[in-house]
């Protein structure tokens, strides 16, 4: 980490601007920049967007089961007077 060589290659001072930092493995080693910078975006960025796109999400929710619940009823009460209306038929066909 303070600048010594291994294996040929140089291992980078890390710095807050670059951000190199080198690969250990058994195949070369590699000098790479920026080690999860695209998670890091993503949680530092993006995913406050969605919160913030969704954070009135509960009383959106609130107002469809609001309407569900109408709607609901609404086809019960409908229902109920169809079939009323259906057995009159027939008493009146019959």
């Amino acid at each position: 980490p303070n600048g010594t060589l291994i294996n040929g290659t140089r291992w980078p001072v890390f710095t807050s601007t670059e951000q190199k930092y080198l690969t250990l493995n058994t195949d070369t080693s590699e000098i790479l920049t920026k080690l999860r910078a695209q998670q890091c975006r993503f949680w530092n960025f993006f995913f406050p967007k969605v919160l913030e796109m969704t954070g009135n999400i509960d009383e959106a929710e609130r107002e469809w089961k609001a309407g569900f619940h109408r709607w609901n009823n609404y086809m019960s009460d409908w229902k109920n007077q169809f079939n009323d209306y259906t057995s009159k038929k027939e008493k009146c066909a019959g």
